[in-house]
């Protein structure tokens, strides 16, 4: 059964050897050449507590998208923007290139990603229904412990590194307040192994879909075993 999901975010972390200080100049420089892509460029350049912060503005207040440079990492966010996911890797793949070259990042030595998305279960309309027949089969009374109503059902399940995946994932999967219908997915996918500097791009795009498959391919699929009315 084939369902269609929706992204909310992507963000990218990555670690390098940590440096005594931030090299304001050096971030300009690659603020101004991002500056001029209209597709890959951001905005803004401010100053934050221990770093520089690249950003869009966007007409949602919740929303993000933001290249963030730290001591020992950076992070590419793109949070409720609708950035596809050849867009982001496209801007992973930019500023990876760029940081590591004018900030003279010799090797990366950890990755952390995240993947957020929505689906909708066929057969049911309320994902706390889904979760609550269909995933966990509680019967009717099965809550009446608590003596109140449950406003969220979910589950969380971690997967470790083993000889033939080289992730480790974080796996949360839960009915969404803001849309009863929705089901709320939430992956942090850690690759952990030294990369140099001219491998990183390539290497954390890979890591990036990997992340996005085991939301899409995988959680979708484990899901779409309970989507069935008894």
């Amino acid at each position: 059964m084939l369902y269609d999901t929706r992204t909310l975010a992507f963000v990218c972390e990555l670690f390098y050897p940590p440096v005594q200080t931030i090299d304001a100049t050096r971030i300009q420089s690659i603020h101004n050449e991002l500056f001029t892509n209209p597709r890959l460029g951001y905005r803004n350049f401010n100053f934050i507590q221990g770093g520089v912060v690249l950003s869009n503005p966007l007409p949602v207040p919740s929303a993000n998208s933001t290249f963030t440079v730290m001591g020992d990492r950076y992070r590419v966010a793109e949070e409720l923007t609708e950035v596809s996911l050849d867009d982001f890797i496209a801007r992973v793949e930019l500023v990876t290139r760029l940081a590591s070259h004018r900030l003279e990042i010799p090797v990366f030595t950890a990755a952390q990603i995240s993947v957020r998305t929505l689906m909708n279960p066929r057969q049911y309309r309320d994902a706390r229904e889904f979760f609550a027949k269909g995933v966990f089969r509680f019967a009717d009374d099965a809550l009446d412990a608590f003596g109140r109503p449950c406003q969220m059902f979910g589950l969380r399940l971690v997967f470790p590194q083993n000889q033939t995946e080289r992730a480790f994932y974080a796996l949360r999967m839960e009915s969404w307040n803001n849309d009863a219908r929705s089901i709320f997915i939430d992956n942090v996918g850690t690759f952990t192994g030294v990369v140099p500097a001219a491998d990183a791009g390539k290497h954390y795009s890979d890591c990036v879909r990997a992340a996005y498959a085991f939301v899409t391919d995988r959680a979708v699929g484990f899901l779409s075993n309970f989507d069935k009315q008894s």
